[in-house]
C-alpha cells in the first residue's frame, strides 16, 4: 500500500513577474476628439504553483529528492531499493506563462444637431503565449488553442461600439467579438475550430430626475435605464472542453441566451 501526501508546502517560494508595456496616443489636428492608440505588452510569470503527478515523481527522482519514502529491501529482492511505501505529491515551485500582443484603439466623439455620436474600436492581437505548468509535459503554444488549464487566448479579440447622446437620453450599442481558435483536444485528435462569432449587446438611459425634478437635489439624480445581453440570442457550439462534460467553452461563451434587463437608480 503506497500513501500519498497531498497539500500545501510551507516551504513555497512567491510567484515571480515582470511585464512591460510600451504605448503610443495620436490625436490630429485635422480631426477634432479623435484619439488612436497602439500600445505594445508583455507578461512574464515564473516560479508558477504546480502539482507534480505520482508517476512523475517515481519516473524522476532527481527532480524531486526525499519526495519518495521506500521501506527497507527485503531478502532477495532483485532491486535493492525497498518498495515505494509514500510518496509527497505537495505542491511545488514550477513552470511559467509568457504572454505578449498589441493592443489598438480608436475613439471618437462629434457634436450634431442631431446629437452627440461616439464610435470607438478596440481590439487586440496576441502574438506570443506559451506557458508550462506541468513537470511531466513540455511547453505548450496557446495562442487560438484551447486547453483544459485555461490557460490559452485567441488571437483576435475586439470590441466596436457606437454611442449616441441629446439631452437626457443616451443610446449605446456595443459588438463584442472573438476570433476562431481551435478547441481542446481531449476527445478528437483534430480539434474543431471555434469563435469568429459576435455578442451585441444594447442599452439606454434617461435623466428622468432632471426632466421631472431639475432643482431637487435629491430626486435630479434619479434615472431609467433598459438594455438588451446578446441581443441576437446567440447560443454556444459544443466543445470538448473538460471532456465534454460542459458541452461548451465557458472561457469564451455565455450560456445565457438573449437577456433583457432594467433598472431605476437615484444618485445620493
Amino acid at each position: 500500500m503506497v500513501n500519498f501526501i497531498n497539500g500545501g508546502n510551507p516551504g513555497l517560494r512567491a510567484e515571480t513577474g515582470r511585464s512591460k508595456t510600451l504605448g503610443l496616443v495620436f490625436s490630429p489636428d485635422v480631426i477634432q476628439n479623435l484619439d488612436l492608440s497602439i500600445n505594445y505588452w508583455s507578461i512574464r510569470i515564473e516560479n508558477g504553483v504546480a502539482s507534480p503527478s505520482s508517476l512523475y515523481i517515481v519516473n524522476n527522482p532527481q527532480q524531486f529528492p526525499g519526495r519518495i519514502t521506500r521501506a527497507a529491501p527485503t531478502p532477495g529482492d532483485p532491486y535493492p531499493v525497498g518498495p515505494i511505501i509514500s510518496i509527497d505529491q505537495t505542491k511545488v515551485n514550477f513552470g511559467f506563462l509568457n504572454e505578449a500582443g498589441i493592443d489598438f484603439g480608436i475613439n471618437w466623439h462629434t457634436q450634431t444637431s442631431l446629437g452627440e455620436f461616439s464610435p470607438s474600436l478596440a481590439a487586440t492581437m496576441v502574438s506570443h503565449y506559451v506557458f508550462q505548468f506541468d513537470p511531466a509535459s513540455p511547453p505548450q503554444n496557446a495562442v487560438s488553442q484551447a486547453n483544459d488549464q485555461t490557460n490559452y487566448a485567441p488571437r483576435w479579440k475586439g470590441t466596436i461600439g457606437l454611442g449616441w447622446k441629446k439631452h437626457l437620453l443616451a443610446l449605446g450599442v456595443t459588438g463584442l467579438y472573438t476570433g476562431t481558435y481551435k478547441d481542446v483536444q481531449d476527445l478528437t485528435p483534430t480539434p474543431r475550430s471555434l469563435g469568429n462569432f459576435w455578442y451585441v449587446n444594447f442599452n439606454g438611459r434617461y435623466e428622468l430626475g432632471r426632466e421631472l425634478a431639475p432643482n431637487s437635489p435629491f430626486w435630479s439624480s434619479a434615472f431609467i435605464a433598459a438594455g438588451v445581453n446578446n441581443l441576437g440570442n446567440k447560443l454556444p457550439p459544443y466543445s470538448d472542453y473538460a471532456f465534454g462534460s460542459q458541452g461548451y467553452d465557458p472561457y469564451q461563451y455565455n450560456l445565457l441566451g438573449r437577456f433583457i434587463w432594467a433598472q431605476v437608480g437615484l444618485k445620493f
